[in-house]
Parts: structure tokens; C-alpha cells; sequence
């Protein structure tokens, strides 16, 4: 395959391959990350060439929140994902765009062994589709983007700025009534994007939506995921009756705002 990349030297590289979820961890890393790792250093040079390329890799939600069956087919999924994000921070100054897109469940071979009742998975024609128009699209490639029934959503991650990729510490001033304003806001934006890499089930719903019980997946064990995170994130602490209690978006805000 690689030998074929340097021959035809395309512009758009797509992979997807994937041993079987519960594969041995050294066939995992085989088909997830040194293929794609061959794949991108046999398409590099025509790129490099022309100025231009793009480099997708299809991922898993399972990277976001893997159950202890899926742990190694989630880090090879992570390491082909940590591969490219190297890959672009070298050559993003050459035109070379790569991102990662987390897919949900998709009707196939390996997901038929899954028991996941409820859970429509989604055809691989739609997922071709959105991968395509993707790769095909005028805007400069996200970083990630994660694919379920309710569309194609990117993932931003609202701690990566300037200031942090410099290790520069961003400038403490004191705020002001519109500063006030702005900092709800970040932290509304912050915490939506938190849930969203999270509770994969929250992308696309609504912010009155966001609630135990009404979300695929946040349950107890989430739930105090969930407040680890906030604490860390805006630096917090939550006591155990507040965690047991701050069971939507618009309660974790008021704990956040409130701090």
C-alpha cells in the first residue's frame, strides 16, 4: 500500500483500517497506528512537494470513554491520533492538515459482537459520506471531529490558546462588569465542551438537554468523572453532596460561577 501512495502521490489520505476490537493489543497497533504511520511518510514528500495534503484517521468514541474490554483497542486508536497531531505540528507550515474523526458505533463485522442494547449504529455509507465531504471540504481541517447519529461535530478543546502552546501565562487582569460577562460565558463554553468529549451523547442536544437520565451513558460512575474534571478544569472543590446533586449542565455552571 505504501509502494501505491508513492506511486499515485494523492493529496487526501483516508484510513480506517482496524483489527477486530478484541484483537491482541501488537495486531491493534499494527493495523491502527504503523499503517497509518507508513501510509503518512509514504504520501509525505508529494505533499511536502506540492505544499498540500490532508491525512485523515478514522477513530473511536471508545478513545473518549473505553469500558476495560475496549482498553486496547482505544490506545491504538489514541496513539494513531497522538501520531498525527505530531505529524501536524511539524508540517502545518507546509500545508499538511491532519485530524481525527471519533466515530460511534458502526454497523459492521466487529460491532455485530458488541451487545449494546438501544444503541443504532450507524451505517458505514453515512459514515464514508461524512468522512468524504470532510477531506473534500474548502476550511481548513479541525484538529478532531466526532461523528455520531446527530452529525458531524468538532471538538474543540477550550484550554489549547496561544498564550498555553507558548508557555506564556496569560495576563491576570481584574475583571470588569463586561469581563464578568465574558468569563460566564468561557466557562459555559468550557464546560459544554468538557461533557461533549465526555458524554459523546451530548454533542448536538440542547444545554436544558444536558441532564443525568437524559443523557446516554451519564450515570453514577460518569457523574463523578464528571466532577473530577470540573474541579481540575476551574478549580473547584466540590463537596459529596454537591456531586450527588449537580446533575445537569445549568447546575454545574451555578457551582462554577458561584466559585
Amino acid at each position: 500500500m505504501a509502494e501505491a501512495v508513492k506511486q499515485y502521490q494523492p493529496a487526501l489520505i483516508i484510513h480506517s483500517a482496524s483489527a477486530d476490537i478484541i484483537a491482541p493489543l501488537q495486531e491493534l497497533i499494527a493495523t491502527n497506528y504503523q499503517s497509518l504511520k507508513s501510509l503518512t511518510e509514504a504520501s509525505l514528500p508529494s505533499m511536502l512537494a506540492a505544499q498540500r495534503g490532508r491525512i485523515i484517521n478514522i477513530g473511536s468514541v471508545a478513545q473518549q470513554r473505553a469500558s476495560e474490554p475496549l482498553t486496547d483497542y482505544a490506545g491504538a486508536k489514541s496513539l494513531a491520533d497522538w501520531y498525527l497531531q505530531q505529524t501536524a505540528l511539524r508540517y502545518r507550515e507546509n500545508g499538511i492538515e491532519t485530524t481525527t474523526i471519533l466515530c460511534d458505533l458502526t454497523r459492521s463485522a466487529f460491532s455485530s459482537a458488541l451487545d449494546l442494547p438501544g444503541t443504532t449504529p450507524l451505517e458505514p455509507e453515512e459514515v464514508a459520506e461524512s468522512v468524504l465531504t470532510t477531506g473534500l471540504q474548502q476550511q481548513r481541517l479541525a484538529g478532531h471531529y466526532i461523528l455520531t447519529s446527530n452529525g458531524l461535530f468538532e471538538l474543540r478543546d477550550e484550554e489549547k490558546s496561544a498564550a498555553a502552546l507558548h508557555d506564556i501565562p496569560p495576563e491576570k487582569t481584574a475583571p470588569t462588569p463586561a469581563g464578568v460577562n465574558a468569563a460566564v460565558t468561557h466557562s459555559r463554553s468550557a464546560l459544554r465542551a468538557l461533557l461533549n468529549q465526555i458524554l459523546p451523547d451530548s454533542v448536538g442536544k440542547s444545554d436544558q438537554q444536558l441532564r443525568m437520565n437524559n443523557i446516554s451513558g451519564w450515570d453514577s460512575m460518569i457523574q463523578i468523572a464528571i466532577a473530577l474534571e470540573v474541579e481540575e478544569k476551574f478549580g473547584i472543590t466540590l463537596s459529596g453532596s454537591a456531586i450527588s446533586e449537580l446533575t445537569s449542565f445549568d447546575a454545574l455552571c451555578q457551582a462554577i460561577e458561584s466559585r
